[in-house]
């Protein structure tokens, strides 16, 4: 099975990356931690045990500060001991209008196999690209018959006063879950579908 990993190089400029420890929240990690710039980083850094299977899907928006990122990014990934061509580039035009938005959902979507397990981290690039990230995770058990999304990460930079207190790292794929019952809700047809949802995620 592949392991496929899902990341935006980010948009700031040359430099502007912080290294960071990015504790988890409401999770482990079983590994030592590590400084980065890139919280998909870590969660790689869980999965190496078949390095051979790991596929890494790096958005990448075609302007200056992306191709410096994207080489700072290279260098965490062999830092893992990976090989460069263990990534895939899906580039994107800066104009994010319904056309590149549609276009880049289809190039993820063609870069990862059928059975697969897919992680992806949203904390880069703008808004759309996390949108859209996302929906291609809900959509996975829709189009290919084996797959698993394990992880929707989201690494947060807690600042006081303009400097850096915390660096905290999300995982949201609980969402996917909410959004299966919710699927399941209206296929069944169920009578008073807000109140079944909530009696099912047990919220009263």
């Amino acid at each position: 099975m592949k392991r496929i990993f899902i990341t935006t190089i980010p948009l700031q400029f040359k430099n502007a990356l912080q290294k960071l420890i990015y504790q988890p929240v409401g999770f482990q990690f079983s590994k030592k931690e590590r400084e980065t710039s890139f919280p998909i980083i870590p969660v790689i850094a869980e999965n190496l045990e078949n390095k051979e299977e790991i596929e890494i899907i790096a958005i990448r928006t075609i302007n200056k500060d992306t191709a410096d990122n994207y080489d700072q990014f290279l260098e965490e990934v062999k830092s893992l001991n990976l090989e460069e061509s263990c990534v895939k580039v899906v580039e994107m035009p800066e104009q994010q209008n319904m056309e590149t938005q549609i276009k880049l959902f289809m190039d993820i979507i063609d870069q990862i196999p059928n059975h697969s397990s897919v992680n992806a981290c949203i904390t880069y690039g703008t808004k759309p690209v996390s949108v859209i990230v996302t929906y291609v995770l809900t959509a996975l058990n829709k189009i290919f018959t084996d797959i698993e999304v394990e992880g929707i990460y989201y690494g947060e930079i807690v600042r006081e006063k303009n400097i850096v207190k915390e660096a905290r790292i999300y995982d949201l794929v609980g969402l996917l879950m909410v959004e299966n019952i919710i699927e399941q809700i209206h296929i069944l047809e169920m009578d008073h579908p807000k109140e079944s949802l909530k009696r099912l995620l047990n919220l009263h």
